[in-house]
């Protein structure tokens, strides 16, 4: 297939919803995927609860993007793959998921879309443009796909870069940190309740105070799984003042130094409680959180965010707070004052005629990306660029 109607770039949440949509608007697609297997920081980095499904400060777990968030949310839950009900976090509700069953399911999704092909370990490497118009893209797999509209969930905004579209990145100090999750085994599911986690955590800050453990094992949270076996540990990361999220090595580095702060980890964790710990399943990157994002005609904000701001061209109402995670401490929220609305335009990259972005490459700032990121937001601006990507690519 060298030539579709629409390019997908990204098989995350907002490339399958993009891929899905713009098929069911009757364009033929192409999703392509650096990574072995869809899912995005779902299933490669294992964030294991899809958060952004529901809307804000509901006592009701409520949809509030009917759509592919509710389908694929829903399909997760009747395979297995997904908890059978969503679940309180504070003033939030999510749904915790297995990655991988995830990961497989999301597969077979895309596979049966009548109209959809997706292609997985290929990367971007080049891509021409003239006139603001997106003509191909180069694959690391020596292939060479046109067509006649294109959407970058990449994340990174690798496809806008490529075509020299305008972008933008926040200086390394401020961006949101990396995490690193991990699947635990060994943890006895009494520890997951709310007072021995306390105990659990008062235990890291006294190993750190000892040398026994790094500092970095403070940014270290716990979850259970959906089954009593499993527990989740979700590590903030640094990253260092060079922090960069484009550049491969800075990742592979992360990595690295994040498995001597992890053997060190599981050996305490294993003295605390009696049991020997130890990881039962390592990601396949660290999760990112912010990155490069496309500009595009409409650069959404922070303060609309704060103030709830509606937008005639309102593809997607806001369904999490500002998440802010600067540093390597936990998170830091501020709260809307009412749910607000993400516009088309800030899907469509400015100078561009067919060139769409969705997901946490979106047009926005570093403030808005912190609520605009997460996995269920992802899905219905996907889903919203494939339907304006598919319009562009028909009517060419």
């Amino acid at each position: 297939m060298s030539r579709v109607d629409v390019l997908v770039a990204g098989a995350g949440p907002a490339g399958i919803a993009a891929a899905v949509a713009a098929a069911r608007a009757g364009a033929s697609v192409l999703v392509v995927e650096a990574q072995p297997v869809p899912g995005g920081m779902g299933s490669v980095a294992q964030v294991h609860t899809f958060c952004g499904l529901y809307k804000l400060d509901s006592d009701e777990p409520v949809f509030a993007n009917e759509g592919l968030a509710s389908e694929l949310a829903n399909r997760l839950i009747r395979a297995g793959a997904a908890a059978a009900e969503p679940v309180r976090m504070g003033r939030l509700w999510v749904l915790p998921h297995d990655p991988a069953l995830y990961a497989r399911k999301a597969a077979k999704w895309l596979d049966a879309e009548a109209g959809a092909t997706a292609e997985y370990s290929v990367a971007l490497t080049k891509a021409e443009a003239a006139d603001g118009i997106v003509r191909s893209v180069t694959l690391s797999n020596g292939g060479h796909r046109e067509a006649r509209a294109f959407v970058d969930c990449t994340g990174d905004a690798w496809l806008a870069g490529l075509v020299s579209a305008d972008t933008r990145m926040e200086e390394s100090a401020r961006l949101q940190r990396p995490a690193v999750i991990l699947r635990l085994a060994g943890v006895p599911a009494e520890w997951m309740e709310r007072e021995r986690k306390l105990t659990l955590a008062a235990s890291i800050a006294e190993g750190v105070r000892a040398g026994s453990l790094p500092h970095a094992a403070l940014g270290a949270a716990f979850r259970a799984g959906m089954d009593e076996e499993t527990v989740w540990c979700t590590i903030d990361l640094q990253g260092g003042e060079a922090w960069d999220p484009l550049h491969k090595d800075a990742l592979t580095v992360l990595e690295s130094d994040s498995k001597t702060m992890i053997e060190a980890l599981c050996a305490h964790l294993s003295r605390l409680t009696g049991t020997k710990v130890s990881v039962s399943g390592w990601p396949m990157r660290p999760g990112v959180r912010e990155s490069r994002r496309m500009v595009g005609e409409h650069v959404l904000t922070g303060e609309e965010v704060l103030r709830g701001a509606r937008f005639d061209d309102e593809i997607a109402e806001i369904t999490w707070p500002m998440e802010f995670r600067e540093t390597a401490t936990g998170p830091r929220f501020r709260w809307p004052e009412r749910a607000g609305g993400i516009p088309l335009r800030s899907l469509r990259a400015r100078g561009f005629s067919n060139l769409f972005a969705a997901g946490r490459c979106l047009s926005c700032d570093h403030d808005a990306q912190a609520a605009i990121r997460v996995m269920g937001l992802c899905l219905a601006t996907g889903e919203a660029a494939g339907r304006a990507a598919a319009a562009t690519a028909l009517r060419s």
